[in-house]
């Protein structure tokens, strides 16, 4: 308000998207908290962790080394997991609770749509995609997105879908 008690004009679409995002993020937390309602017993007792575990814990770098044909080390970063063979083989796994993440909605999208390199994986537990063209391997169970992306190339489409769907199973309990 101005002194003269007029509404103050507002000078950037900043401020005034301000309140907007606010409200928006107060309704994605309402409705991530009715999709965990949804979770399977298994899934909510494999899958407790919090967000800031370690997500290196669903694949040692031996094992990822296996699937992937050479051996890796391991590292942790903030909130992925890499996994480096050779300078140019690099392996990321990122897991994360919450609502749906964008690259699985565009995955979606894309497969719908019958996009080239966008496939839909076959999974026992949850929903899955492999898209050839990021090249990345993108899941759902549960509450949580299992994001797997490579700079191996030629793409290992096979080994990326066996190693996101072991994570995915992993979550799930089974």
């Amino acid at each position: 308000m101005c002194i003269d008690g007029r509404p103050r004009r507002v000078r950037s679409w900043r401020r005034a998207a301000l309140p907007a995002s606010v409200f928006i993020v107060m309704i994605a937390g309402c409705s991530s908290l009715a999709d965990q309602a949804d979770v399977s017993p298994q899934a909510r007792a494999g899958g407790a962790q919090s967000t800031g575990d370690d997500p290196c814990r669903f694949a040692t770098a031996e094992a990822m080394g296996k699937a992937f044909g050479r051996p890796m080390a391991s590292s942790k970063l903030v909130d992925v997991c890499q996994y480096r063979g050779t300078p140019t083989g690099l392996v990321v796994v990122r897991v994360k609770a919450g609502p749906e993440g964008t690259i699985l909605q565009h995955a979606k999208s894309a497969a719908a749509q019958g996009a080239q390199g966008a496939e839909k994986a076959t999974t026992k537990v949850g929903e899955a995609y492999f898209d050839s063209i990021l090249p990345a391997f993108i899941g759902r169970v549960g509450n949580y997105d299992v994001q797997i992306e490579t700079t191996i190339q030629p793409v290992p489409r096979d080994a990326m879908i066996a190693v996101g769907t072991r994570i995915m199973e992993t979550l799930a309990g089974k």
